[in-house]
């Protein structure tokens, strides 16, 4: 099974400012990607495992190793079988989610999706996204399912806060800290009719960094004044954005 060719994306369907290889630098993210993530196959784990570990050591970009060792065909050899469940899941160009995921967070402010340089800056905006699809696939919830869910209590944690609370207050402490959010999430509710959602509750963890007084101060905020928490969380001291809790912790 063949599920891309960057010959597909050249010649007409190539912008003309372009060079033939940035036809290659979409699926050479995900290839590349998929390889690193453990989903490939022998082919490249036993038989190419030279280039695989360029490709670890970042020796070569995404799109030149796809069209280098893979000779810009993405084929079903090239993943495990778990890997082209995967694909076949969520990267399939026509029903896929694959394409809409890259427009989303690489393609805005572009002339085209062929414009997305083909670099590891690139690739690094682009992994927690695809880490997530395949956490859900693996769940078997869908794989475009929202990383900022509603939550109502402390079994209803998303697996990134779970892991970032033991991280940050210890393995002994974690049982307590999700009680105590569970409790938020309850008081919250209360006050605004809703329940609050996981950004809320990653900007309180980390705003907290491992200090229970710090959490309850962070809670407190959370009721009476959440944009200011956001912000505390999420902007530095110049008011610039520079993260976002919309998305998870990264691993």
């Amino acid at each position: 099974m063949k599920y891309d060719d960057a010959s597909w994306h050249a010649g007409a369907n190539l912008p003309n400012d372009l060079p033939v290889e940035a036809a290659a630098t979409h699926t050479g993210m995900f290839v590349a990607w998929a390889l690193l993530a453990g989903l490939g196959s022998e082919l490249h784990v036993l038989e190419q495992s030279d280039e695989l570990q360029r490709l670890r050591q970042r020796r070569i970009t995404p799109g030149q190793f796809f069209l280098l060792v893979c000779s810009g065909k993405f084929l079903d050899e090239d993943l495990s079988a778990e890997g082209n469940a995967f694909a076949q899941a969520y990267f399939e160009l026509e029903r896929g989610n694959f394409l809409g995921d890259y427009r989303e967070y690489l393609v805005k402010g572009l002339a085209s999706e062929y414009h997305v340089a083909d670099t590891w800056t690139n690739f690094e905006k682009l992994k927690p996204v695809l880490d997530r699809r395949l956490a859900n696939w693996r769940r078997g919830r869908p794989v475009d399912a929202s990383p900022n869910v509603k939550v109502t209590g402390s079994r209803d944690l998303p697996e990134d806060i779970e892991e970032r609370i033991a991280s940050d207050f210890g393995l002994a402490e974690t049982p307590g800290v999700a009680i105590r959010l569970a409790g938020f999430a309850g008081q919250y509710a209360d006050r605004h009719k809703e329940a609050p959602d996981a950004r809320t509750l990653r900007c309180i963890v980390f705003v907290a960094d491992g200090d229970r007084k710090k959490l309850e101060e962070a809670c407190h905020l959370a009721l009476t004044d959440v944009r200011e928490l956001v912000v505390r969380a999420e902007y530095d001291g110049k008011d610039e954005r520079i993260r976002d809790f919309n998305e998870p912790f990264p691993t």
